[in-house]
């Protein structure tokens, strides 16, 4: 089965590396699995070499996440942004409250990735 989702019917702006990237791909059956890889050694490359970049962008779309765009429709609309302010503050009360506990008793519920490589007892 032949892809037509080829690189020639990608939006314009496309980088022109990438398009001369995705038109050496062979056009068969692994085409997606071969797209997928090729963008992402792409996109891991750009990062590395635009760090700065990419941390004010990872920042503000934390920032974004946990606030709301008062310029959108909706934004303006409480019934959209409430329930999100009020959820946030609840859960930095529940945090406050619990302390450092919060860490350590998690910790026995799910234990850190490293802890399975290192060998040291699960808790």
């Amino acid at each position: 089965m032949m892809h037509t989702d080829r690189p020639d019917s990608l939006l314009s702006e496309t980088p022109p590396d990438v398009v001369y990237a995705l038109l050496q791909l062979p056009n068969d059956r692994s085409y997606e699995v071969e797209r997928d890889k090729s963008l992402r050694r792409i996109a891991y490359a750009y990062v590395r070499t635009h760090p700065k970049d990419e941390a004010i962008l990872l920042l503000r779309k934390v920032f974004l996440f946990f606030v709301f765009d008062p310029d959108h429709e909706k934004g303006r609309r409480p019934i959209y942004w409430v329930p999100s302010v009020l959820l946030t503050l609840f859960a930095i009360y529940g945090a406050i409250l619990r302390g450092n506990k919060i860490f350590q008793e998690d910790r026995k519920i799910c234990p850190l990735p490293s802890q399975y490589c290192s060998g040291l007892p699960l808790q």
